[in-house]
């Protein structure tokens, strides 16, 4: 192993360039703050990696108003509300109604990425890609080193005041804090996700969210091309147990209408999960994003949380270097994990109400389908619903 003399200096170090880490930068730049993005893998990795595709009204806004969504503005397909299918008849949920005026909007993760990746580019601000982290000292209290590996074991120092980790669940980020004891909830569903993208027209204007006693299915979007479709299967359950005619068999019956069929060009199998750290900081180190908390996709909550959580942050630093102030970064772990909680709970309350392949006993899932029948008949948790799923109100209000 050997090491890299041109070590490294700046003020906020962000591990992991997914849209929290990619964003936090942004926002960081914004407000002149000096700061570096380093991710373990390479920018075609994260621009193709699959993820969520339903944007709150509020990070549509922020993606716009900090000059980021020049494609979304255009491309991102507007929704307001959801059909949830059940009994076979479709209920909708008209969430701009009940709202005054709030949107859900169609882009998928892997564009923002794209277009957030494509700045930096054109600012010259571009990650880091292909090194890993491997060790976090404070050894002082009011500074960090940060070691970093390429693939070939060459280490390199980097020297900052401040690291964000936007990592992810299983990056060094959430290992760093449970190295410290820092307590943790979670969750482990007994079922999972299997999803497809489609070359097919989405055969419904909005996202339909189906409960059927075979399983919970979502028929969603990424364009008016490209389907994304998702079936409730057991965990035990492998991704060559289903052929494709036998997906789309499932899905025209659960959600209880026919597909519109296509090629199936991804197929993948995402575990059901909710997990919640209690702090979101230790010492000069913060966590943002899936790297603090985890949500079953149901609400369609991971990348509008994480953009959340780097809003929240990008403010409280703000306030740290261009007011003198450190007011905001010991209360960002309450601030932030506040509205992650919110946004756990709903999540796992979405899940609840709408699967069927959970583990609960005869009782159980009868008492979930009545939930469900008040729910689709009470104006008060549709408004409930309609609050959480456009977005709760940010943790701290964006500057730019």
């Amino acid at each position: 192993m050997t090491s890299d003399l041109s070590d490294l200096k700046t003020r906020v170090l962000i591990v992991g360039a997914g849209p929290a880490g990619l964003f936090l930068s942004h926002l960081l730049q914004i407000h002149g703050i000096d700061n570096l993005v380093v991710e373990q893998q390479s920018r075609e990795y994260c621009e193709k990696r699959q993820r969520a595709g339903i944007l709150e009204q509020g990070t549509f806004d922020v993606l716009n108003l900090t000059g980021v969504g020049k494609r979304l503005a255009t491309q991102a397909i507007p929704h307001e509300g959801i059909d949830i299918a059940s009994g076979g008849t479709l209920h909708n949920i008209n969430v701009e109604d009940l709202t005054d005026g709030r949107k859900v909007y169609a882009y998928a993760q892997t564009e923002i990425v794209k277009d957030l990746f494509n700045h930096h580019e054109t600012n010259g601000t571009l990650p880091l890609t292909g090194q890993e982290v491997v060790r976090v000292d404070e050894p002082n209290g009011s500074s960090v080193m940060v070691t970093i590996a390429d693939d070939q074991h060459n280490e390199k120092t980097i020297g900052c005041e401040f690291v964000a980790f936007c990592d992810g669940f299983r990056g060094v980020g959430r290992r760093h804090f449970e190295a410290a004891k820092v307590d943790s909830w979670s969750y482990e569903f007994p079922s999972s996700w299997l999803g497809i993208l489609a070359e097919a027209p989405p055969m419904n204007e909005v996202v339909i969210y189906a409960r059927h006693d075979d399983g919970f299915a979502l028929q969603s979007m990424r364009s008016n091309t490209i389907s994304r479709l998702y079936l409730e299967i057991g965990n035990e359950e492998q991704l060559e147990d289903w052929h494709d005619e036998r997906i789309w068999d499932e899905l025209d019956e659960r959600i209880g209408l026919p597909q519109n069929r296509g090629k199936i060009t991804d197929k993948g199998k995402t575990p059901l999960r909710s997990y919640l750290s209690s702090q979101m900081r230790l010492g000069r180190c913060f966590l943002v994003g899936d790297s603090a908390h985890i949500v079953p996709p149901t609400g369609a909550k991971g990348l509008n949380l994480a953009i959340a959580d780097a809003v929240c942050l990008g403010s409280c630093l703000n306030e740290f270097y261009n007011r003198g102030s450190e007011l905001g970064l010991k209360d960002y772990s309450e601030l932030a994990g506040q509205r992650a909680g919110q946004t756990v709970r709903f999540s796992w309350w979405c899940t609840r109400l709408l699967h069927s392949q959970l583990g609960c006993d005869r009782f159980e899932q009868r008492m979930l389908k009545a939930e469900l029948e008040h729910f689709l008949k009470s104006p008060g948790l549709q408004q409930h619903f309609a609050d959480n799923y456009s977005g709760l109100p940010f943790s701290r209000a964006l500057e730019i």
